[in-house]
């Protein structure tokens, strides 16, 4: 059993560093198409502007210089979307 859990570990680990090759390789062509100013820019960002119609050298140098967005904080336990609480009898309508 030991041997069958080794040998996933060893696939497991495999996987992880093919993952890591390819990404790099990925963020390599990125640059390569977006040119020298966005070895800057996080990965995230270079993903981003695969959505972007025509952008050009000019927008990816600016966005080299700006600060990284910070992450999104999550949500607090206590905090909901409005649509998640039920509505005032007022609105009849609109009352479950």
């Amino acid at each position: 059993m030991t041997g069958k859990l080794n040998a996933y570990a060893n696939e497991l680990e495999y996987s992880k560093l093919k993952i890591q090759l390819l990404e790099e390789k990925l963020r390599l062509q990125r640059i390569a198409k977006y040119g020298p100013g966005s070895e800057k820019l996080s990965n995230l960002q270079l993903e981003l502007l695969e959505f972007e119609p025509g952008v050009s050298n000019t927008e990816v140098a600016a966005e080299s210089e700006r600060n990284a967005l910070p992450l999104l904080q999550k949500r607090r336990r206590g905090a909901s979307i409005l649509a998640a609480r039920p509505c005032p009898p007022i609105f009849p309508a609109w009352s479950g």
